[in-house]
């Protein structure tokens, strides 16, 4: 008999709760659903209120243009009486002449600046010529200075990568 309250009560203990449980679901659902609701409309509102300032600002702006039309005026404008200045004539004097010596200009000549040819074929990043080992220096420049470390050259250099790559073609450019 006591089994039996206890399973009854632990029943219901169990109803109880999951009545409970369930409440509080819904209750909380219900308040997540007014304040969904709730943000949605104050989202709203303050969607609203944005476009209701950006159309009176630009409402605004549209009515304060007004066009003014100016006038040119040609030629300069003298206001007031003008008054006539008298010049008064100086008295010159005779000054003895001194023989000037003429100075002779020197031209100045311009001086072309020329490229160092040297300078313009060192460069690494352009083909100068048609051997392989400067192709492949112009495609690994950072390479060399490591290899060359070493005690490589740069023709070993690109012989060894030929033959990891397993490339067949005749070198006979060097």
């Amino acid at each position: 008999m006591m089994m039996m309250m206890m399973m009854m009560m632990m029943m219901m203990m169990m109803m109880m709760m999951m009545m409970m449980m369930m409440m509080m679901m819904m209750m909380m659902m219900m308040m997540m659903m007014m304040m969904m609701i709730l943000m949605m409309m104050m989202m709203m509102m303050m969607m609203m209120m944005m476009m209701m300032m950006m159309m009176r600002r630009r409402r605004r702006r549209r009515r304060r243009r007004r066009r003014r039309r100016r006038r040119r005026r040609r030629g300069r404008r003298r206001r007031g009486r003008r008054r006539r200045r008298r010049r008064r004539r100086r008295r010159r004097r005779r000054r003895r002449r001194r023989r000037r010596r003429r100075r002779r200009r020197r031209r100045r000549r311009r001086r072309r600046r020329r490229i160092s040819h040297d300078k313009v074929q060192k460069r690494d990043h352009v083909q100068t010529t048609n051997r392989p080992t400067d192709r492949f220096m112009a495609i690994y420049p950072h390479l060399f200075c490591v290899f060359e470390a070493f005690g490589w050259g740069v023709t070993d250099i690109f012989n060894k990568t030929v033959e990891c790559l397993n490339i067949r073609r005749s070198l006979h450019s060097f």
